[in-house]
């Protein structure tokens, strides 16, 4: 993209619809190309779509382009949330599953007779859809109203929260610690699938730096706009002071808002030694996303140092090209005294000369010699 006279952005979102118009309309965009889905027909039901959301959402001002490709409809498996630990839709399903699904399970398994051994089982399967689904918090509210009604429904004495019969307690606590357990692991492997992501997000960006590091290429600005897109904040900017009494300035800034003085007046800052800082504006970035703003932060003084020494590099050489001039017209100017100074002194030094005796005649062409020098110079 870059080598096409492209620039290359890396978009992080929890909703890729939301995520995409955001940063489309934030670099004021008019035209979006997205490429038809992948997905099946039945897998609609879990929501329309990227390309229909964007378009649908889009207002007037954004033109979107969906574009076909040999993989439509071919499918890609289930659309799941990428970057967080579970999307909302998920969430929704998971919650909706463990809270309703139990409620409607017992009025069907009311009117059949599968015995207690078999509603247990087929309540343990619905609270690890639930977990599947939504996580922790989900199957736990599953199991605790399933046991609740496997207890009141379908435990003698029915219709009460008493248990006469030991082992009918040993299956509902089975039951609990059955799906506690794989809760806990659906939520694991969420976090798990969310650090992946995060790491992988970040090994990217570090990449970018060290590119950047050894090409040289971006320039501040530049830097401080990718850390802004980055993190999803209103500004980016690099301050600076002399001494710990000296007062701040901004040496570089990107972005929308009031500018920022202080590091204190930002929401989000990292010192860079003694008398550096970057600031950000916008939000409060958990303490997570601080080593990778760090590693922003280094670079951007180490942009700023650079352009510094660049400056410092094309004044010295503006100044060795004026030495250099000047040294070639003193070298000319001395050249061009030389031949007159030396002939008035050789015309001189004739006339004043006791060993010959000038006639007046050579006296005269001496003197006009003496006088075209002095012309000349």
């Amino acid at each position: 993209v870059e080598d096409l006279g492209g620039t290359f952005h890396h978009v992080v979102g929890d909703d890729i619809p939301a995520a995409l118009l955001d940063f489309a309309r934030g670099v004021n965009a008019t035209q979006i190309v997205l490429g038809s889905s992948r997905r099946k027909t039945w897998q609609y039901v879990f929501g329309p779509g990227v390309g229909a959301t964007v378009a649908r959402e889009s207002g007037p001002d954004l033109d979107v382009h969906i574009v076909t490709h040999d993989e439509v409809a071919k499918g890609r498996g289930l659309p799941v949330a990428r970057g967080a630990r579970l999307g909302r839709a998920r969430i929704i399903w998971g919650w909706a599953v463990g809270l309703a699904g139990p409620a409607i399970l017992a009025v069907v398994l009311n009117s059949v007779d599968l015995g207690l051994a078999n509603n247990v089982l087929v309540f343990l399967t619905l609270t690890v859809a639930a977990a599947l689904l939504g996580g922790l918090l989900p199957a736990l509210a599953s199991a605790a109203f399933g046991s609740f009604l496997l207890n009141y429904f379908f435990t003698p004495p029915l219709h009460r929260l008493t248990i006469a019969d030991s082992k009918n307690i040993v299956a509902l606590v089975i039951f609990v610690a059955v799906a506690v357990s794989v809760a806990s692991v659906v939520d694991l492997a969420a976090r798990r699938t969310h650090q992946a992501a995060r790491l992988r997000a970040e090994s990217e960006i570090l990449s970018f730096l060290a590119g950047n590091v050894l090409r040289g290429e971006t320039s501040l600005e530049a830097l401080l706009e990718r850390v802004r897109e980055t993190f999803g904040m209103e500004s980016a900017a690099l301050l600076e002071r002399k001494s710990d009494i000296d007062p701040w300035t901004c040496v570089g800034r990107v972005g929308f808002g009031g500018p920022v003085e202080r590091p204190e007046d930002a929401d989000v800052d990292v010192p860079v030694g003694d008398h550096m800082a970057l600031a950000l504006t916008g939000r409060v970035l958990p303490a997570e996303d601080r080593r990778v703003l760090a590693a922003f932060a280094a670079q951007a003084v180490v942009v700023l140092d650079r352009r510094r020494l660049q400056e410092e590099a094309d004044q010295a050489r503006t100044l060795a090209e004026g030495n250099r001039i000047r040294t070639a017209l003193l070298a000319a100017v001395s050249h061009d005294l030389r031949t007159p100074l030396a002939g008035i002194k050789a015309a001189v030094s004739s006339l004043r000369s006791d060993d010959v005796a000038w006639s007046e005649e050579d006296q005269a062409e001496l003197l006009e010699g003496i006088e075209e020098g002095a012309d000349r110079l």
